[in-house]
């Protein structure tokens, strides 16, 4: 991963990155501060000969004490030092309980004896490591050798007496809240990484260029259910998609050889991302710019076209196939929007009527009679139906829902037209939140102005006819 792809990865899931952090963060403070505080006071004890007749005897002896400083340290926590303490201040524990809150520690090679005492309160761990250090310069007189003259030869002087300390040792909650927001921040990146890794859903522009090398068409964002509720005709003036699909237009009429007529059929990889819905806004907005335009229903499967607009789908193109119908006979007209040959009759072989001589006259012979024409076939993952058109017009058109479509879904969507002979001349990403927020500020711009008094265009209605965004 690039450090482009981790800066994208952390935007895209960012809330997994700050989750964790807040988490630990918040978590640690309040056990932080619901935490009984522990003081730790100190003392410091000097370790040294007792006496010496020569330099080389206090040299000697010097060497010895520094060699015995280890076994110093571990006598303070030992009974023989702690049951008195514990006797004297009256506490309420054992010299074992009372040991692990002793600690005494010696630095090589030199002579002082740091001793350390933890309680829940500054003046007895004062107190308790007072008293440990002067019980322990007693049993060290005890304990090491004596002279000629019946005296210790090692003597412990305390140099440094424990005060009781102003702040805790612990909780230390600044810490601990940096080191929790530390470990947050990385098990978050963590967490951003491995989500983008593993996340094979096409969002954004940017996700297709990871599934297919095929040029995107065009952006169309998602509507709200009441804002689906409009003639087609209006919605493709005025729309919140009215911008959307000029754009797809324009891009549209630069495809294929100059001249020849524009037959672009249109399908998805699988059911419910919107082809049907894209190919009558589509159709509607090539018929707005004055083109001559026909749509064909071409999902012999499951047809919805017809339904859509309000249109009798009784007879249509399965009885122009098997000769039952003339093409003029069955097509319906729209007014100033497109035409419409509806699926017809459900046949027991549409992938053999797609791929049949008669279909690929039929469309010779509306391609001398339209502009552009569109068909609507079935996703490409369930059955071959759309592949067999896409080898007989000029490309396919291919509809990404942005938010359901699979990035392996989609490479294999373009793969089957590619290997069927057939070529994706585009990719459509259709329900996009990239569309809607590159339009919010013009949006927010002409509302404005027309806050301001300045008329808004009526559009003229193209059809009467409905339809919904689901395909």
């Amino acid at each position: 991963m690039t450090l482009h792809d981790a800066v994208r990865a952390v935007r895209k899931h960012w809330l997994w990155v700050l989750t964790p952090i807040l988490v630990f963060t918040i978590g640690i403070y309040v056990m932080s501060d619901r935490a009984e505080p522990v003081y730790r006071a100190r003392t410091a004890l000097f370790v040294a000969l007792a006496a010496g007749d020569s330099a080389s005897d206090l040299n000697q002896g010097s060497s010895y004490t520094q060699a015995q400083m280890l076994s110093f340290a571990q006598l303070a926590t030992l009974p023989i030092v702690l049951d008195p303490v514990v006797e004297d201040l009256g506490l309420s524990t054992t010299a074992r309980s009372l040991a692990g809150r002793i600690s005494a520690t010696t630095a090589n090679g030199t002579s002082i004896l740091n001793i350390a005492a933890s309680s829940s309160s500054p003046q007895a761990a004062a107190d308790i490591a007072n008293a440990v250090a002067r019980e322990l310069t007693s049993v060290i007189a005890e304990v090491s050798p004596t002279t000629t003259a019946g005296t210790a030869s090692i003597r412990a002087t305390i140099v440094d007496q424990a005060v009781p300390p102003r702040y805790p040792a612990s909780p230390n909650t600044k810490r601990n809240v940096l080191a929790a927001a530390l470990a947050g921040l990385i098990i978050g990146l963590a967490a951003a990484y491995l989500r983008q890794a593993f996340d094979t859903r096409v969002r954004r522009p940017e996700d297709l260029a990871t599934a297919t090398d095929v040029p995107l068409l065009g952006v169309v964002r998602g509507v709200r259910k009441a804002e689906l509720e409009v003639r087609v005709g209006d919605a493709v003036l005025n729309g919140p998609q009215a911008e959307e699909f000029r754009r797809l237009r324009t891009n549209l009429q630069m495809v294929g050889e100059r001249g020849a007529p524009r037959m672009f059929a249109l399908s998805s990889a699988v059911e419910g991302e919107g082809k049907t819905h894209t190919n009558l806004r589509l159709a509607f907005s090539f018929a707005a710019a004055g083109d001559r335009v026909l749509v064909i229903d071409a999902d012999l499967r499951r047809p919805a076209v017809a339904d859509r607009l309000g249109l009798e789908g009784a007879a249509g193109l399965t009885e122009c196939l098997v000769g039952r119908a003339e093409f003029d006979d069955v097509v319906q007209h729209l007014g100033d929007g497109p035409s419409v040959l509806a699926s017809g009759a459900m046949p027991p072989n549409p992938g053999e009527l797609l791929a049949s001589k008669e279909f690929a006259a039929l469309l010779e012979q509306v391609a001398e009679e339209y502009d552009a024409v569109f068909i609507d076939t079935p996703p490409l993952l369930p059955v071959a139906d759309a592949v067999v058109v896409s080898r007989q017009v000029a490309g396919l058109i291919l509809v990404v829902d942005a938010s359901k479509a699979r990035r392996p879904q989609l490479t294999r969507a373009v793969e089957a037209v590619h290997q069927g002979g057939g070529r994706v001349v585009g990719l459509v990403l259709n329900r996009s939140r990239t569309a809607q927020e590159e339009s919010y500020v013009y949006g927010a711009t002409r509302s404005r102005r027309r806050r301001w008094g300045r008329p808004e265009r009526t559009s003229r209605t193209h059809a009467r006819a409905t339809t919904s965004q689901t395909g």
